[in-house]
């Protein structure tokens, strides 16, 4: 509830200018456009797309030789990625089958040290009863 609150009486979020000088102007506008409050003031899909930012962008076949160059085929980079996800079920497994196996040792070895002596358990049983029965005469 209080960060509701929070998003509601504080200013929008937006880029660290100082911080984040690597961006563009036409990108800082952009965002700073995107995250406006009041979404009536904010610009269109239309306008966006409009917007220096888009009109400057490089062309898709650009993108796509950059981005994709060196890339791994989709299917081959969905089995690395399956076999990475086994391996680490494997992993998680054997750990979880060490902590068990320590927590049986350990309830083992506190069992092993109980030591029942059944007179001593009669004696006080005999003593609970009688201080019950004391307690209520």
């Amino acid at each position: 509830m209080k960060v509701l609150l929070m998003t509601l009486q504080n200013a929008p979020p937006g880029l660290d200018y100082e911080r984040d000088k690597r961006f563009s102007k036409a990108f800082k506008d952009l965002v700073a456009a995107c995250l406006v409050k009041d979404p009536k003031k904010r610009p269109t899909s239309e306008k966006l797309l409009k917007h220096a930012f888009f009109k400057h962008a490089r062309s898709t076949d650009y993108l796509s030789r950059t981005i994709l160059e060196g890339l791994a085929p989709l299917g081959e980079r969905f089995s690395r990625l399956k076999e990475k996800e086994a391996a680490l079920l494997v992993q998680n497994k054997a750990l979880y089958e060490d902590k068990e196996q320590l927590s049986q040792q350990e309830y083992i070895r506190g069992i092993s040290e109980w030591n029942f002596n059944l007179e001593d358990l009669k004696r006080q049983a005999a003593m609970f009863r009688i201080s019950v029965l004391g307690s209520r005469g």
